[in-house]
């Protein structure tokens, strides 16, 4: 038995699938490769209106006549994939075509052509209120699989141009969903059902950082400066994490060096913070900026550092590794990498003792 179709959208139900779509399929990343999710489902094929017009002789006004301007889902229970996604790909952009696809998912998502009696008919079969309410629900869900809340709004990806730059939407399409997020935004107080899991699954998209200067990629929440440059230039910017990987000490998880840096010793005490050989302090944390008699200048913030910081990228004082000469410049090692890369001898200020 079917049910009736609801008397108003239910655009809660529609978003929290839309959650619950991209933590089941582990979407850590944006734009979303819709595609790629439909694909996934394995209850799906995926048609475009210009190969129909090929394989069957059809005029694209047929298409438009039967499926509409951008696309359809049609259901039977007795294909092993049931649904089939058509797109119109003659005559809209890119942009337009990623929506659609969501918009049509949405429709199979939220099972409406399963329990709603009147969806099995093709859509010219509903009224008007009935199409409206059930497209609508197909738009939330499609809003929030490709432009989820949670990560626009900690991102602070709430204008238009940050929704078209990192979502791939046409620029009407970011222009709504903006106005949305900035009214959602001011009474933005609790999670929603997934909302917390799907922040956690893009933490590292949102919090990516790059130095223009030193050309490295960190993930960090609330850095201000490169740990590696100390640069204040830093941005966020798509890319692999570390791809110019800048060498620093081997640190455990309290940043505390298992070989000491200075003097090589291995037999570090699980409790004692210096080495009992030269006496270096063995912690990289945020240090202090002293003159040349030793009177701060300005006071570290004492945070702790990886292995390889060079700077603390809170408050851009330089790092503990720093100070005592454990880790050389950026600039000397990047010198390094540009010549083992171009497959030129590195320089050597001393020879090689054999």
């Amino acid at each position: 038995m079917y049910n009736s179709i609801p008397k108003k959208p239910r655009f809660n139900c529609a978003e929290e699938k839309a959650r619950q779509v991209l933590l089941y399929y582990k979407v850590n990343t944006l734009p979303i490769d819709v595609r790629k999710l439909i694909k996934a489902s394995n209850i799906c094929v995926i048609k475009c209106y210009s190969k129909l017009i090929k394989r069957h002789s059809l005029k694209k006004e047929d298409l438009y006549e039967s499926f509409g301007k951008d696309g359809a889902v049609l259901y039977d229970a007795t294909k092993p994939k049931p649904y089939t996604i058509v797109y119109n790909d003659i005559d809209k952009p890119t942009m337009r075509i990623t929506w659609t696809l969501a918009h049509e998912l949405g429709h199979i998502v939220l099972k409406h052509h399963v329990e709603f009696d009147e969806t099995r008919l093709m859509r010219c079969g509903l009224i008007d209120r009935d199409y409206k309410i059930l497209d609508a629900e197909a738009d939330a869900f499609a809003a929030e699989l490709l432009a989820p809340v949670i990560v626009m709004i900690t991102a602070n990806w709430d204008t238009k141009d940050s929704i078209m730059q990192h979502c791939g939407l046409s620029g009407m399409a970011a222009r709504i969903r903006s106005r949305s997020l900035r009214s959602i935004k001011q009474i933005k107080e609790c999670y929603f059902k997934y909302e917390r899991n799907l922040y956690y699954a893009f933490y590292n998209y949102i919090h990516l950082k790059f130095c223009p200067e030193c050309k490295t990629f960190f993930v960090s929440k609330d850095a201000n400066y490169c740990p590696i440059c100390g640069s204040h230039s830093i941005i966020w910017k798509k890319g692999e994490i570390n791809i110019m990987k800048y060498e620093g000490v081997n640190v455990n998880e309290l940043s505390k060096a298992i070989v000491c840096p200075i003097c090589q010793n291995e037999e570090i005490l699980e409790n004692g913070d210096y080495c009992a050989i030269c006496g270096t302090y063995l912690v990289n944390h945020c240090s202090d900026i002293t003159d040349e008699y030793d009177n701060i200048e300005k006071q570290g913030c004492g945070t702790l550092l990886p292995g390889n910081a060079r700077y603390c990228p809170y408050c851009g004082n330089p790092s503990h590794f720093k100070q005592i000469n454990a880790l050389c410049s950026w600039e000397q090692e990047q010198a390094i990498f540009k010549s083992l890369e171009s497959g030129k001898s590195v320089p050597f200020d001393e020879e090689i003792p054999f």
